[in-house]
């Protein structure tokens, strides 16, 4: 086993193979289709039809994803390997990849392992932006984020419902002393952050529990 898994990431380093990928920055990676089709019916319709890309032997990605990412996709594609790194672009950029063309066993891993990084409420906010820049937030994602979002609020949320006896119309008025004033604008603060995630996540993402990815081709 050992031994083929060494000759699959041959292939891959070598950059041999008969469909050409263009990528971001004027980069490319050769692949090979016979490969590709048996791990992604997305390459599968792709190739064994009309389209252009069956055509020229050409995919063009060079509007959407890195070269790192992409090769890290192939790597999983050719050979299994799972990418362990924690470097979030990457994660959300490889997450995309993996939806794009429909490879769910990987998109399930790269899913996994950020929910493993959200730990704090920055992580979460760093998260929100790399998923909505790729359409990756998935229902798990934004569950995770937005619960530690609330629980960073709560002890703000609960000072102010205190002084005003639990009447929370009254949310951020002037009637506080200056300490409860400057704790009522970081909660509001924190309050537009929390709903400015809930509206774009809902933007983002579709019913089920799955990634969307806005330019995903309908084949």
């Amino acid at each position: 086993m050992s031994d083929i898994i060494a000759v699959y990431k041959d292939l891959l380093i070598s950059d041999e193979g008969d469909i050409i990928v263009k990528l971001k920055d004027g980069k490319q990676l050769k692949i090979i289709s016979f490969l590709v089709k048996k791990r992604s019916s997305v390459f599968k319709a792709m190739l064994e039809s009309s389209m252009q890309e069956a055509t020229t032997g050409v995919v063009d990605l060079s509007t959407q994803y890195n070269l790192e990412a992409f090769r890290e996709f192939m790597a999983y594609i050719y050979y299994n390997k799972q990418y362990t790194g924690s470097y979030l672009p990457v994660l959300f950029e490889i997450l995309s990849i993996a939806d794009y063309y429909d490879v769910d066993a990987y998109r399930t891993y790269i899913r996994d392992r950020i929910l493993a990084l959200i730990t704090n409420v920055p992580i979460c906010l760093m998260i929100a932006s790399e998923a909505l820049k790729y359409g990756t937030l998935t229902n798990e994602i934004y569950a995770r984020c937005l619960k530690l979002l609330m629980e960073a609020i709560k002890p703000e949320r609960d000072e102010c419902y205190d002084i005003h006896s639990g009447d929370t119309k009254a949310w951020c008025c002037s009637d506080h002393s200056t300490k409860n004033k400057s704790t009522s604008r970081n909660s509001r603060h924190m309050d537009d952050v929390e709903s400015a995630m809930m509206n774009d996540a809902k933007s983002a993402m579709t019913d089920d529990d799955e990634p969307r990815v806005v330019n995903k081709r309908s084949l």
